[in-house]
């Protein structure tokens, strides 16, 4: 029995082969290769920039340009996230009691493989406050706890939370977000993909 599958296998593979191998090689070769474009921005290199361009913030800020200054990540964000945009918006505003304030803008992107899943889990749980809305960016948003918007992209595999106690200020700024967020500016490890 084994002897006889054997020969055929044989047989199969010689008739599989015989033939003119120069046509079939010569159809592959002349067909154009797909061409495939890496995707995504490596998280180290991510300028918050390229999603929410100065001129743009200043413009759904109410504030000259000058007045928005980039401020340092207090912390370290976990590997393959890109380090969180900070602002601080205008100059410094002193109140009736003496206390200094300013407009303060942050937001971060998570394109991790696992970041969809993630969002879903902090929406269920951020959906369950009283004061949480939908909002109409992206894929799904959710405005929460009176100082965050996050929301799936739709352009890219990513969440991104937008945090100011400033309503219409954060719900700019992740529209101008949504809008500038793409594959191919996504703070990812580059991932490829066929050209449409």
């Amino acid at each position: 029995m084994k002897a006889l599958r054997y020969v055929l296998v044989t047989a199969i593979a010689v008739a599989a082969c015989s033939g003119d191998d120069a046509e079939p090689a010569k159809l592959l070769a002349s067909d154009p290769a797909p061409e495939i474009l890496p995707t995504g921005v490596p998280p180290q290199s991510f300028a918050c920039e390229s999603v929410t361009p100065k001129a743009d913030l200043a413009r759904i800020a109410g504030v000259a340009e000058a007045a928005i200054s980039r401020q340092p990540s207090p912390f370290s964000p976990p590997a393959g996230v890109a380090s969180p945009c900070y602002y601080a918006i205008g100059a410094p505003q002193a109140n009736d009691a003496g206390a200094v304030s300013q407009r303060l803008l942050s937001f971060d992107i998570d394109c991790r493989p696992r970041a969809l899943s993630d969002a879903a889990e902090l929406m269920a749980t951020y959906a369950a406050q009283p004061e949480a809305a939908a909002v109409r960016i992206g894929k799904s948003g959710l405005d929460h706890s009176r100082t965050q918007i996050l929301f799936i992209d739709d352009n890219a595999p990513c969440y991104v939370r937008v945090t100011t106690p400033d309503q219409p200020l954060r719900t700019g700024v992740a529209r101008l977000i949504a809008k500038n967020l793409t594959a191919a500016t996504a703070p990812m490890s580059t991932r490829y993909a066929a050209a449409p």
